[in-house]
């Protein structure tokens, strides 16, 4: 079938994934000093013990909310598992294979961005506290405000913009166009200062995409496979809609809320916010990087102090609730500090949260609308099992563990 015209509700999704984490618990200096004395997260201690438990969520919320199909990747200091689980095709009774079936990561795809914004920032073509439309060359910002846009303000949603659905989503291939054009002929209005509030922005994260083209002098997308993916060895990603054609028969299709009934591609007008398709191993190879100080067995993807910046609380609303870092936003919870992103399309629900502290990361995505839901109670199932420890030890600090995580 067709897959129905982009709607509010699929990118306030995204939205509200972003505000929920700030509405969270952060760690505060008691549950850290507490914490270092805690037993470590290790997930992959039994590696047994984990699959079956897993397996036991993941068949659960395939049932339980009509899911299709999903995949999942942990990494546990040197130690890595990934499984899919159900159908990426249906009617092919195709399976789910986490080193080769692809997947629609959504906004998941800005941790991509930011990454090679932050790569444009060591080599000095970029400045966290610079005024973009200083360096933009082939957009222009309007003259809102006298306080300039900078890097930074993009990277933690506060720059000011309006958000809107209109150009995040297009119908088609045919409606497709460069990235510059879309930026320019789909702008939303600038309603408040920047700096001030975090409201998610799409569009403020492709102009960081634009940004990093400009500098690097050609695509986005070139810049991200050549200087991402390639040093990490992630020959099964890409930001190019529709997918190669060496990668279309293992991309998962997209399903409706019956599970069953599919949709078609779907196309995202501002690709760095939100185009990238990738496999769970792949995705585990980017969470590697970012638990390793910038670096895996296989290339460097940052230097240790780029990692620990963009890891850093930038922005919050208050010093006792969750806040953003650089792309990254807080998801604390339980006296342990998470840090992540949520990617949602229409049918497709993805998230990667890392607990850097403890050398521990997680990537699941979801190939129907049924995942919208799944996603927290993965979070919450997770935590339950993994981090019980931390549990106990927060709730007698009078650590107020939030409902949802994602």
């Amino acid at each position: 079938m067709s897959r129905p015209d982009p709607t509010r509700r699929s990118v306030l999704a995204g939205i509200g994934a972003a505000g929920a984490t700030v509405a969270a618990p952060t760690v505060n200096a008691a549950q850290t000093a507490r914490r270092q004395i805690q037993q470590q997260v290790n997930p992959l201690a039994d590696r047994d013990a984990f699959e079956a438990f897993l397996d036991s969520v993941m068949e659960t919320h395939l049932e339980s909310h009509d899911i299709a199909g999903a995949t999942v990747a942990v990494v546990d200091g040197d130690d890595e598992f990934s499984k899919g689980y159900g159908y990426a095709d249906i009617s092919a009774e195709t399976p789910v294979d986490a080193d080769e079936t692809l997947f629609r990561i959504g906004s998941v795809s800005k941790l991509f961005t930011w990454t090679a914004a932050m790569q444009a920032v060591e080599r000095g073509d970029l400045a966290i506290d610079e005024d973009v439309d200083a360096t933009l060359e082939a957009v222009d910002l309007p003259e809102t405000y006298d306080e300039p846009i900078r890097l930074d303000h993009l990277a933690t949603h506060t720059p000011g913009f309006e958000e809107r659905v209109r150009g995040t989503f297009v119908r088609n291939e045919a409606e497709l166009r460069p990235l510059a054009e879309m930026l320019r002929t789909e702008q939303p209005s600038r309603v408040r200062p920047p700096g001030e509030f975090a409201a998610y922005s799409n569009y403020g994260s492709a102009l960081a995409g634009q940004l990093v083209a400009e500098t690097a002098g050609t695509s986005f997308e070139t810049v991200v496979e050549e200087d991402i993916f390639e040093p990490l060895s992630m020959d099964r990603s890409t930001f190019d809609q529709p997918a190669p054609d060496d990668f279309m028969d293992d991309l998962s299709k997209g399903y409706g809320a019956d599970g069953r009934t599919d949709g078609e591609f779907e196309y995202v007008g501002i690709p760095p916010a939100g185009a990238m398709s990738a496999t769970a191993t792949d995705m585990a190879s980017f969470v590697r990087a970012f638990l390793q100080d910038g670096a895996t067995d296989d290339g460097r993807l940052l230097e240790a102090e780029s990692v620990a910046e963009m890891h850093r609380r930038r922005f919050g609303h208050d010093e006792r609730l969750n806040g953003i870092a650089f792309g990254f936003y807080e998801m604390s919870r339980d006296g342990i500090r998470v840090v992540g992103h949520g990617g949602d399309t229409e049918l497709f629900h993805s998230l990667l949260f890392l607990l850097p502290e403890h050398d521990v990361g997680v990537f699941v995505s979801y190939n129907s609308v049924g995942g919208l839901e799944a996603r927290p109670e993965f979070v919450d199932a997770f935590f339950e099992q993994y981090v019980a420890d931390a549990a106990s030890e927060s709730e007698m600090l009078g650590a107020k563990r939030p409902a949802r995580a994602s």
